[in-house]
């Protein structure tokens, strides 16, 4: 068997455990990975700390694979994958390398929040507390909050925002 390369597959956003179940069923052999990138976040409500993950590329699912026409003929007819991302007419979709695939993933987790978004605080003694995007970080964001009727800048990791 030739080599397992990263590809990535257009599905319907939502069918995704369906998905990676098909694929799994009838093609275990032949794949070494699957995944949909996702990042964490907590949420606090009524005092309990709940953890939720939000897709980082809704509707992209990233798959390392062996791959022939035989093959692609199976993952299409499985319900929800629409196909696959740089597909040709009657060849095998382009490969993507390991490092165009960390760039994919860093950048959109990395654009995900911008300057300027209105965000709500989901955790902490801000909790619920609605704030602008000031200043962007690796892992934290300077946001500019109400605060007894001031405008105030707080620093806080990634984690504990939300977009509204």
């Amino acid at each position: 068997m030739k080599k397992k390369e990263w590809y990535i597959l257009k599905i319907i956003n939502g069918e995704e455990k369906y998905i990676i179940n098909k694929i799994k069923e009838k093609l275990l052999k032949y794949i070494k990975y699957i995944f949909i990138p996702t990042k964490k976040y907590i949420r606090v409500k009524n005092g309990k700390k709940k953890i939720y993950k939000e897709k980082i590329i809704p509707g992209y699912m990233f798959i390392k694979i062996y791959l022939n026409k035989y093959i692609l003929l199976i993952l299409k007819k499985i319900k929800g994958i629409l196909g696959f991302l740089n597909e040709r007419n009657n060849k095998l979709p382009l490969k993507i390398n390991k490092n165009e695939l960390k760039n994919i993933i860093k950048n959109k987790y990395n654009n995900s929040y911008k300057i300027g978004d209105n965000v709500i605080i989901n955790s902490g003694i801000f909790n619920n507390i609605k704030g602008k995007i000031e200043k962007i970080k690796k892992n934290n964001i300077i946001l500019s909050i109400k605060l007894l009727g001031r405008n105030t800048k707080i620093e806080l990791n990634i984690n504990n925002i939300n977009k509204y």
